[in-house]
């Protein structure tokens, strides 16, 4: 019963310590795109000056004309299935329809790198740095 719990408690801290180290979806597809995100209210400017909330930006449920899928002449979507939208820790998020009628996850299909971040890589990692932690980058 020990060894139970002692090996549950053990894969839960990896689970966290995993979860923990990937950079936040939305501000690296608000960023990818040559917009400014906006730590402080979490949300993305797009080219219009309208900000909008960065989560809500990257699943396509608003801004979809200033969305990657549209910029590349793909057709776009917001989806609700979780197996899709897992690579942005979601049970919903923005397809991107190709021309041959498939659908990607639009942070798959721009290959977005949601490893870890590093203190000092001029990004401010939501899930792991702070002005505290890492001012250089926060």
């Amino acid at each position: 019963m020990k060894k139970l719990l002692l090996s549950t408690i053990i894969v839960f801290i990896l689970l966290l310590n995993s979860i923990s180290a990937i950079k936040s979806p939305a501000v690296e597809y608000c960023s990818a795109l040559g917009y400014i995100y906006e730590h402080r209210t979490d949300s993305c400017r797009l080219p219009t000056g309208e900000f909008v909330p960065s989560f809500d930006f990257v699943k396509g449920i608003i801004g979809q004309e200033h969305s990657y899928c549209t910029l590349q002449g793909y057709g776009i979507k917001h989806i609700q299935d979780s197996a899709i939208c897992s690579s942005i820790f979601s049970r919903d998020c923005a397809v991107c329809i190709l021309h041959d009628g498939s659908e990607i996850e639009v942070t798959n299909l721009m290959e977005l790198d949601l490893s870890e971040s590093v203190c000092g890589d001029n990004i401010c990692n939501i899930f792991e740095e702070n002005h505290k932690i890492c001012p250089i980058d926060c």
